[in-house]
């Protein structure tokens, strides 16, 4: 009886997420702002682990402090006027995503799709594999990829990195061009056709995580649309329907990566439990993993006993700048050495964006980091609005976005091709406003 009731809890904690969206959303109008998406995101990301996995133990503290988290974010939302940044945002006369349909757009997307792969290409054949098994022995290539990285042999130098700019960038370009054509069959292509790049990564080094920021990308895309076509709703019954059938046709490849790397059990736990324990890790699995960390690190009984870091000032939060200036950390192959594992239920050893910030800053000051992370991307939020045409902070709003759904994962920024990324769109984007000469306006409209 303790236990349901326990659990009771759990999923009452889960859903004060879902209650502080809707409370952001009767204040602001509308789920389409930063803090109600982070809130709404972490809803989902607690509430199906609680659910779906009702055995597992799980930290009340853990959870407790990711929505204090989250709280902290909305709070940092409350120095801006956001009535007016929303009327402004509705009586925008010009912006330019009205020239998005571009040639210029077109070539960046279609060139971007086809130097991700020509790049993913040469990246694996710098890494040994050759041209004929790349193409022609997927499953043996993808086995052999995701070996040779679990074991740190994976060398992405100049071709790795371009390739995962061009990936992410024309997921990006590909969800604008979707939204403003008209045509069912040529949005469809659009959708496929920028993922073609995510969905051939996947299958060649069996890496899902990849599929996995694409679709976020493409996501934050088609939300930066809306909010400048002053289209503010983030789900209705036509974009679930999209979901829906946008998921039907990615469970092929995806089962087929999953089968690749995972072939060595399937003859000891059969297909189906292959499936099922791989959905618990890659879906399930970081938040779950968070709470027993979380449990460990306050001293309470946990499954694993981890090996615990102090102040590392933003060596696993901002991995990539350190990284830049040379002044990283060395970090075990996937961050963290520990596996959360039980049985052939979950294995995984990702721990959401929270451990590192713990690791960086301490509890109560990854509290206030998130809280500065909430200033920065309300802000430049508030810009994207305000302003007759803001192509910096249109581009930081698709990186905000990204980050907020990453959070489950890990931070954003621990990679190098955020920044990447962010300069490849700025740049498409910028270019696309000074060739069909697009003006440029102040806040004031001079």
């Amino acid at each position: 009886m303790q236990e349901i009731i326990f659990k009771m809890l759990l999923v009452m904690i889960s859903f004060c997420f879902y209650f502080q969206s809707k409370l952001i959303k009767g204040k602001v109008g509308t789920y389409l702002f930063p803090p109600c998406i982070f809130s709404m995101a972490w809803f989902f990301f607690t509430i199906f682990p609680l659910l779906f996995l009702p055995q597992i133990v799980v930290s009340l503290f853990g959870i407790a402090y990711i929505f204090t988290c989250t709280l902290a974010f909305s709070l940092s939302a409350i120095p801006f006027n956001w009535k007016l940044a929303y009327e402004k945002n509705a009586t925008r006369s010009w912006h330019y995503l009205n020239e998005i349909n571009s040639p210029f757009i077109k070539y960046c997307f279609y060139g971007s799709v086809t130097l991700a792969i020509l790049f993913t290409i040469i990246a694996a054949m710098n890494n040994g594999f050759d041209f004929h098994r790349i193409f022609f022995n997927l499953m043996e290539v993808s086995k052999d990829y995701a070996r040779k990285r679990e074991a740190g042999q994976i060398n992405y130098a100049f071709a790795g990195k371009v390739s995962v700019m061009f990936m992410y960038g024309s997921s990006a370009l590909g969800a604008l061009l979707y939204c403003v054509n008209a045509n069912k069959f040529y949005k469809n292509f659009i959708l496929v056709f920028s993922l073609i790049p995510a969905l051939y990564v996947m299958l060649t080094q069996s890496s899902k995580i990849v599929l996995i920021i694409a679709i976020f990308y493409f996501i934050a895309s088609n939300l930066l649309f809306n909010i400048l076509s002053n289209k503010l709703e983030i789900f209705n019954k036509k974009i679930i329907i999209k979901i829906f059938f946008c998921g039907l046709i990615l469970i092929l490849p995806v089962v087929v990566s999953i089968i690749a790397r995972g072939n060595n059990l399937l003859g000891n736990i059969g297909i189906f439990n292959l499936l099922l324990h791989s959905f618990n890790s890659y879906v399930l699995g970081s938040f779950l993993a968070f709470s027993d960390f979380f449990a460990n690190y306050l001293g309470f009984p946990s499954l694993i006993d981890y090996e615990h870091h102090q102040q590392f000032w933003g060596r696993y939060t901002v991995k990539s700048i350190f990284d830049f200036l040379n002044m990283g950390s060395q970090f075990p192959v996937g961050i963290y050495s520990e596996q959360y594992k039980i049985d052939n239920l979950i294995n995984t050893n990702i721990y959401t964006i929270f451990r590192g910030l713990i690791y960086d800053f301490g509890i109560f000051g990854s509290i206030v980091f998130i809280f500065l992370i909430g200033l920065v991307i309300n802000g430049f939020f508030y810009r994207l609005l305000s302003d007759e045409q803001n192509i910096f902070a249109a581009v930081f709003f698709i990186t905000s976005i990204v980050f907020i759904l990453f959070t489950d994962l890990m931070s954003l920024f621990m990679a190098r091709y955020t920044f990447l990324v962010f300069a490849f769109l700025y740049f498409v984007l910028k270019c696309n406003a000074l060739i069909y000469k697009i003006p440029t306006f102040t806040q004031d409209g001079k």
